[in-house]
């Protein structure tokens, strides 16, 4: 049996155990019914960072009109969805360790379901590099962090709840209205308030 990868391991966790831990909550995620909360976890000038967002705001709201064109009633379309986030943060000139400026590539993973008359499930796999600074708010555990990248969703896939097959240029164009390929491109702005629960 081959020891060296347990030990490895062991080694990893047990250096990063003593490392700083910053959780992060998403100010724009808050206002648009969001629930998102991110760990990292790092020393010096790399971390490691694990964000969860729970979606339950209306994926849209669709009006209804009279013969006048006057708006009658609203219709929210309800969804539930999960983005999970993984990501590693570069800081090349840190003050307080894993704070200043920073460049993260990053990897996306989104699932959603959309309540149409027919509910259907969106899956999405997708890319982005972010650039950011990190503000620590004196000597306290807090800090401002504003980011703003570029991305691809390189896997984008639809069906029905039921099991039948939707595909995905058809589901655009009956609800969205554009096309998939633009969908696809991503300019991820993000706006955080960090907690340092460990050094």
């Amino acid at each position: 049996m081959n020891l060296k990868p347990l030990l490895y391991t062991l080694f990893l966790v047990s250096n990063l155990a003593f490392a700083q831990l910053d959780t992060r909550i998403n100010v724009d995620d808050l206002i648009s019914k969001k629930a998102a909360i991110n760990f990292e976890m790092g020393y010096d000038k790399f971390s490691l960072e694990l964000g969860n967002r729970f979606l339950f705001g209306p994926w849209a709201t669709v009006g209804t009109t009279d013969a006048d064109g006057n708006l009658i009633d609203e219709i929210p379309i309800r969804r539930f969805g999960y983005v999970g986030t993984l990501r590693a943060n570069y800081y090349p000139k840190p003050k307080n360790s894993i704070d200043g400026f920073h460049i993260s590539p990053t990897l996306d993973f989104m699932r959603q379901k959309v309540q149409f008359d027919e509910p259907t499930i969106n899956t999405r796999l997708g890319a982005s590099i972010m650039f950011g600074y990190k503000y620590v708010i004196g000597e306290s555990p807090f800090s401002i962090q504003s980011e703003l990248g570029l991305g691809y969703w390189f896997m984008d896939k639809t069906r029905s709840a039921s099991g039948g097959s939707v595909t995905g240029e058809e589901f655009l164009e009956d609800t969205i209205g554009f096309l998939k390929k633009f969908r696809a491109i991503r300019m991820p702005f993000n706006i955080t308030v960090n907690y340092r629960i460990g050094h």
